[in-house]
């Protein structure tokens, strides 16, 4: 609740005295610090809890792509979505897509984005588009 409605310090601290952690936990300060703007503190975070018994669901995914989408880590981001399957088998779903392509169009890798999108195995959804729009519009690219 802390997190969700930007009270990260105060979220903060009620985690780090919680004495044991699951995924919603882990998730719910993940997935705070990527909603506000802090993808750094989340991604540290992220790492921290691959160090712990604690494994990543789709959830956690979720709040380290879109950390890495909120702070332009395109390498960092495609790391991630590629470990989801290979080390954690979960499927990528249309929010994973949707962060991927914003990632992508926002670095500037349109062709990349437009790939991706040809490539989502089921009906990419309002909010890919969207992605690529947004990201057309902080590029300029009128004619995409």
């Amino acid at each position: 609740m802390c997190a969700k409605g930007g009270r990260l310090y105060d979220a903060r601290l009620i985690f780090d005295k919680m004495n044991k952690r699951d995924e919603v936990s882990w998730n719910a300060m993940i997935c705070g610090y990527s909603m506000h703007g802090l993808g750094i503190e989340a991604l540290n975070l992220f790492d921290v809890m691959q160090q712990t018994n604690c494994r990543p669901n789709k959830l956690t995914f979720v709040g380290v792509l879109s950390a890495c989408s909120n702070a332009g880590l395109l390498d960092i981001g495609q790391a991630h979505f590629n470990s989801m399957l290979q080390d954690y088998g979960i499927e990528p779903c249309i929010e994973y897509y949707t962060c991927m392509v914003w990632l992508l169009g926002r670095s500037g890798k349109f062709d990349e984005a437009v790939k991706l999108i040809g490539e989502i195995p089921f009906q990419p959804s309002v909010m890919v588009w969207r992605a690529l729009l947004g990201a057309c519009v902080i590029h300029k690219n009128v004619d995409l």
